[in-house]
């Protein structure tokens, strides 16, 4: 997971040192739902990863011979 930049509205203890207020932290995305949940932190925006362009196959030069009919002749 990445981490998320946040800025702190309250003053708290995080990870064993005390983040002031207005003071910028960083957190996984699960501490950042949790923070925010309690109202220590600003709403904060994850940013969606890039999609992959997808790309086709180049069509083959050689083609393969049609298939055989299943009619069968008149003797």
């Amino acid at each position: 997971m990445t981490d998320i930049k946040l800025k702190t509205i309250k003053g708290f203890e995080w990870r064993g040192a005390y983040a002031p207020p207005r003071s910028d932290i960083e957190a996984s995305e699960l501490d950042a739902r949790e923070l925010l949940r309690n109202g220590l932190v600003e709403d904060y925006t994850v940013k969606a990863a890039e999609s992959p362009e997808n790309k086709s196959a180049p069509d083959p030069e050689n083609k393969s011979a049609p298939k055989p009919s299943t009619k069968k002749k008149a003797e």
